[in-house]
């Protein structure tokens, strides 16, 4: 016992140095500790291979028990070491930022929605054209109301949230994808359409028409302001009214409801 405590200490000493330099090292070192440890084990234990009858192969199976525990033995000297050195050398990188939560621009029934992008031209917030969308409390800068369309749902039950051309699209809010599909708007223009069950909110979804380019699927959870949910707005061969806000300038822009379950959130 005490030629192996003798071993372990000198093998301590030499790992401690060694483990300073590349991981590749450190694992050279296992090895030959391993070996060194086997062999005080059985040097005291076995006989010499040739004064034994026994057939050399048999002999060194026999030794394969005693290989395990040293080497169980050399893996823990080294974690040992390798704590001892991570205790005294630099603290670790810190691990990289997740995107930039977007800002708000408008808050509906008790929480938040996130623009598409930080570099939102304009939310112009509208007359939606079907029941069922709530009103929209307009946040911060960079929103305006439009004029009335004449019909009878709120002013801000709807909006067109203005970009420039390729810019991604966020998820407005943190849920779950529940429909994700193509459609044709006014009978007429082939678009697509991404619907979100907000989380803790079954009672509502919201509705993001306009896009190109989707990024996600039925069943996946977004983050508001943070998932990116389709490459970029998508333009068509008319002008809207938020592009009377925006001229000489026509810029895509990104539709979007808040609905209740019962409204005809699907209709357009």
């Amino acid at each position: 016992m005490g030629v192996r405590m003798s071993t372990r200490a000198v093998v301590h000493r030499a790992v401690i140095s060694i483990t300073r330099a590349p991981l590749l090292f450190s694992l050279v070192i296992a090895t030959v500790v391993a070996l060194a440890l086997l062999g005080t084990g059985a040097g005291s234990q076995a006989a010499p291979l040739g004064s034994s009858s026994v057939p050399e192969t048999v002999l060194r199976a026999r030794e394969l028990p005693r290989a395990v525990p040293a080497a169980e033995e050399a893996g823990e000297l080294v974690d040992e070491v390798a704590h001892e050195v991570d205790a005294d050398g630099p603290e670790a990188e810190p691990a990289p930022a997740g995107p930039a939560r977007t800002e708000v621009f408008a808050q509906v029934d008790g929480f938040d929605l996130h623009k598409p992008s930080d570099a939102l031209v304009l939310a112009g917030f509208h007359q939606a054209s079907t029941p069922g969308s709530l009103a929209m409390e307009p946040v911060g800068d960079r929103t305006r109301v439009l004029p009335s369309r004449g019909r009878a749902y709120p002013r801000t039950s709807a909006v067109d949230l203005v970009l420039h051309d390729e810019e991604p699209v966020r998820a407005p809010v943190t849920g779950r994808v529940v429909t994700s599909e193509q459609y044709r708007l006014y009978n007429r223009h082939g678009d697509r359409r991404i619907t979100i069950r907000p989380k803790g909110r079954s009672d509502l979804r919201v509705v993001v028409l306009h896009v190109e380019g989707t990024q996600v699927e039925v069943g996946d959870r977004v983050e508001g302001g943070e998932t990116v949910i389709a490459r970029t707005a998508r333009r068509f061969p008319f002008r809207s009214q938020v592009d009377k806000e925006t001229a000489p300038e026509a810029w895509p822009h990104v539709h979007l409801e808040v609905k209740t379950v019962n409204g005809r959130e699907l209709q357009r």
